[in-house]
């Protein structure tokens, strides 16, 4: 796989070569940009658009939106933790050809951050930089084989998220990083406080998938796969009702799940179609406190016990053709992870919460077929 990349600016083009049979897509993300950088980057994003459409013609789908995500963090007794919604505008591609089927969507939004990927989480964290910020990265690739028992393909999703959480102390609390090994450096926190951190939300899925082929009027299509998350995020050590609330840290989760999800579309009158996903977790967690400190996940198992993981993802989309191939869509989605303490005493119906995220999100945007 190649990329090619515009230095920082407002616009920003990416070229991927999946393999020698099909050669490029390519994905615009709209930026804010320094006034004197505005002219050139816009003149190289308007001559590979011409250059690539034309090519790309009969199975390309750009399309430019705005979307409004917001995350719901799990709260600690003594603090509350506030995360910022973030909207942001962005255009992107869909590549459909035979059967190869690709689908990528990037969102930068620019609130005057500067981004995680910029500088590590313990700077940032450290310094206190930047307002509010934003990055989703979504892959979905569908790669159906010829000629295949009901159509059997191979997919691949991957995204990434992140989020500025400021936590408000309500009470006395001591604040022990996830590297605590490597900068021996303990905060304590009074009532009235505040802290910065940063979360990345990064999720991997492999698997094959069953059922219709693209373009069908009522398009249902299966899948099943492994999968891994991983994220790290201010936490207070919680089972059920109980937690230490005198004490929080820069906790890292993840998990490794098993994978089922649905994907559909539906014709409706009036030149309209609902489309809606589906999917379900399920698996083994890792979660850690202190990095070569404290593993919840070792104290569980030297216990015989286990950290359960599951995640729940939906979404809804209603499209409506307002010309000739172009189309107006609104999507709601709908997202949660949790982490579940499952004893020897306890089935997984049953077993103590340890904690829990939601996400939400709204989006609007204008598709062209060409």
């Amino acid at each position: 796989m190649t990329a090619f990349e515009i230095p920082p600016g407002s616009i920003r083009a990416v070229l991927l070569f999946p393999n020698k049979n099909l050669n490029f897509c390519c994905q615009l993300s709209i930026l804010d940009y320094e006034e004197r950088d505005n002219l050139r980057i816009l003149q190289k994003a308007i001559v590979l658009l011409v250059i690539l459409v034309p090519a790309l013609s009969g199975w390309v789908e750009l399309e430019t939106g705005a979307q409004y995500l917001k995350w719901l963090p799990n709260q600690p007794k003594r603090s509350k933790i506030e995360t910022t919604g973030y909207l942001g505008m962005t255009l992107n591609a869909r590549l459909s050809y035979k059967d190869f089927h690709f689908y990528t969507l990037r969102y930068e939004f620019s609130n005057g951050i500067e981004a995680p990927s910029a500088k590590g989480r313990d700077a940032l964290i450290t310094e206190k930089t930047g307002a509010a910020g934003y990055v989703l990265f979504h892959l979905l690739s569908d790669f159906i084989i010829p000629n295949s028992w009901n159509n059997l393909g191979l997919i691949l999703r991957t995204d990434y998220q992140d989020y500025r959480a400021d936590v408000h102390f309500e009470g006395d609390v001591t604040y022990i990083p996830y590297n605590f090994e490597e900068v021996h450096s303990i905060t304590y926190y009074r009532d009235g406080d505040e802290a910065r951190f940063y979360t990345r939300f990064s999720d991997f899925l492999a698997g094959i998938s069953l059922g219709s082929m693209s373009g069908e009027p009522k398009y249902v299509r299966t899948y099943a796969g492994l999968g891994r998350t991983r994220y790290q995020k201010p936490y207070t050590f919680r089972i059920g009702d109980r937690e230490l609330e005198d004490t929080i840290t820069d906790t890292r989760f993840a998990g490794t799940f098993l994978a089922v999800g649905l994907m559909a579309t539906q014709p409706l009158i009036s030149d309209a179609e609902l489309s809606l996903s589906f999917s379900y977790h399920m698996g083994n967690g890792d979660r850690v406190l202190v990095k070569d400190r404290v593993s919840i996940t070792d104290i569980a198992e030297n216990n015989e016990s286990s950290i359960f993981y599951s995640a729940l993802e939906s979404s809804v989309s209603l499209y409506k053709d307002i010309a000739e191939n172009l189309s107006i869509a609104l999507e709601a989605e709908l997202r949660v992870k949790s982490f579940d303490l499952n004893t020897p005493s306890t089935d997984l119906e049953s077993a103590p919460n340890m904690n829990q995220d939601y996400f939400f999100g709204l989006k609007s945007k204008l598709s062209y077929q060409f």
